[in-house]
């Protein structure tokens, strides 16, 4: 049948068509909003529920690591701002560099866990009309659950369920790789408190409030510190003869760009070579900036394969 051959349709068609139209859209509508997540509310590290309408369109990252968890589930380059004078050495400098740059909230994002202090820091912030989100991603499991949780907030929903799934399948793969080998237990060292004598000041270990030791424990990995000993959130301080007799199996190192960090102690001072991990050659150097958010399972893979050299190119995600 040609289209000319249609008949034109009665009134009563056309109104019973139109009364259908109008109730597909308000179907649509309906459908439509129950689509919506918002409002979403969050509760942060500092025990505060905040709270969204809308997806903010200016989030201020307080630092590289918040940047690159946003850049990861999707946020857009030009809804990521970085701070400008957030790093001031004053409470009221950086509330003020915060105030002036006016985003729509300030992601605060840390690898150690969060202090009372801290959450008293921002709390003046939170009365004016910035919203402020604190959260302590001291377990890859926060962060998979950060990804999900902020993917929903600021409109990024598919990123952040995939960037979570790729993390949360790296550890499952990295958990079954390992279930059955001899756990290692491991010295991790950000620096020194003095690098020309290490001897004297001592070594600068990761401590059991990050999401290195956390990274390590997931890779069968035992990280060596007592928490007794002085030190801070980041870094436990142990003297190189404390650390000799700890007997690491395995040294893992953050080196900064350029610089060799374990054989300039090493060629200055014999003792480095009392180390069984150093006279095993098991002592391996990453970035400073290593964990990196962008690229976690990939991480906590060469973690596994440096702890367990049997593994490598067989972890996959």
């Amino acid at each position: 049948m040609k289209l000319a051959d249609l008949g034109k349709p009665g009134l009563s068609t056309l109104l019973a068509f139109s009364f259908f139209l109008l109730l597909q859209g308000c179907s649509d509508a309906k459908f439509a909003k129950t689509l919506s997540p918002y409002p979403i509310t969050y509760r942060d590290a500092c025990n505060v529920e905040v709270s969204f309408d809308t997806p903010p369109d200016r989030i201020l990252a307080w630092n590289v690591w918040t940047r690159d968890f946003l850049q990861h589930i999707g946020v857009s380059e030009d809804k990521i701002m970085m701070d400008q004078g957030v790093g001031s050495s004053t409470v009221g400098g950086w509330q003020k560099a915060i105030v002036a740059q006016n985003p729509d909230v300030l992601l605060y994002i840390s690898e150690t866990s969060i202090s009372r202090s801290e959450c008293e820091g921002f709390q003046a912030l939170r009365s004016s009309s910035i919203k402020v989100v604190v959260s302590d991603q001291t377990k890859l499991e926060k962060v998979a659950a950060d990804m999900r949780a902020f993917g929903l907030l600021l409109g990024v929903e598919e990123g952040g369920n995939r960037a979570a799934g790729e993390l949360t399948n790296a550890m499952q793969t990295v958990k079954d790789a390992v279930n059955r080998l001899p756990g290692k237990r491991i010295a991790w060292i950000n620096g020194y408190s003095e690098w020309d004598n290490p001897l004297k000041r001592g070594v600068l270990l990761a401590s059991k409030q990050t999401l290195t030791h956390d990274i390590l424990a997931i890779a069968n990995g035992e990280n060596i510190v007592k928490e007794e000993f002085p030190g801070t959130k980041m870094n436990v301080t142990y003297t190189l003869k404390e650390l000799i007799s700890s007997e690491p199996d395995v040294v893992f190192v953050r080196a900064d760009p350029g610089r060799t960090a374990i054989s300039g102690p090493v060629d200055q001072y014999l003792e480095w070579g009392q180390i069984s991990a150093v006279q095993q050659g098991n002592v391996f150097e990453f970035p400073r900036e290593f964990p990196r958010a962008k690229q976690l399972p990939q991480d906590l893979i060469t973690v596994t394969e440096a702890l367990y050299p049997e593994l490598k190119n067989k972890v996959e995600q």
